[in-house]
């Protein structure tokens, strides 16, 4: 008999705006790049913004060189891997791309192939992690899968890695930690397990990654973040 471990995951609620950037190109939609849902401008999933037009990519034929194009554009480095099924969370957002095929000397994703129809559903979006994500510092937090920064898979730069929290590492006090970390003030929802379709499988497949970088965790209800809880 055996058990998986199943990545920490909280949530608490803010109001989100959206500010979409505006590019067009003279006769012809010019997209600019954006991604969401990896905790990081250098990972997640694959925006892309024209004007009031915005949509994801479908994952269809999406491959290592199609995904340079984007961390170029990012200037986020090379990419390391590719993620495929929406791993980076599921959503409804329609695709303004399929079938995506770049060449190696592609200066963004507009110089590149592609269809404007799509025959995918909301689980096929595509994905990228940038070489500049695998950097980090100790106890420094991402929060992955969520349909808002503030909400997600907790991840964790420990002991010179990234990867996910244990799930039944995390307890009230541990919660208020990752969000002070992660820039808010307190957790208003924690969970020990994967309860929320919604947030994605993540990258646990990546081998850049480690699958989990934090078993256990013990924090004051006072601490300021990560750093002033002891981790292992």
């Amino acid at each position: 008999f055996w058990t998986m471990k199943t990545p920490a995951i909280f949530t608490f609620s803010l109001t989100l705006s959206i500010a979409l950037l505006s590019a067009v190109q003279v006769g012809e939609a010019y997209y600019i790049p954006k991604l969401y849902g990896g905790g990081a401008t250098c990972q997640g999933q694959v925006l892309l913004v024209a004007g009031s037009e915005y949509g994801n990519i479908c994952d269809d034929d999406w491959d290592i060189t199609d995904a340079d194009t984007i961390c170029s554009a990012l200037s986020a480095g090379s990419a390391v891997a590719t993620t495929t099924q929406s791993r980076f969370g599921v959503n409804s957002i329609d695709y303004v791309m399929d079938d995506v095929s770049c060449s190696s000397s592609a200066s963004s994703i507009n110089s590149c192939s592609w269809d404007r129809t799509d025959n995918c559903g909301s689980s096929e979006i595509a994905g990228v992690i940038c070489s500049s994500c695998l950097s980090g510092s100790n106890y420094q937090v991402r929060l992955v899968g969520g349909d808002t920064p503030c909400e997600g898979h907790v991840m964790v730069y420990y002991n010179g890695g990234w990867g996910y929290m244990y799930g039944p590492a995390m307890s009230s006090s541990v919660a208020d930690a990752v969000c002070r970390s992660a820039g808010y003030s307190s957790a208003s929802t924690y969970y020990t397990s994967k309860v929320s379709s919604s947030f994605g499988a993540g990258p646990t497949t990546y081998s850049g990654y480690q699958r989990f970088s934090v078993g256990s965790a013990s924090c004051s209800s006072t601490a300021s973040g990560l750093s002033e809880c002891t981790l292992t």
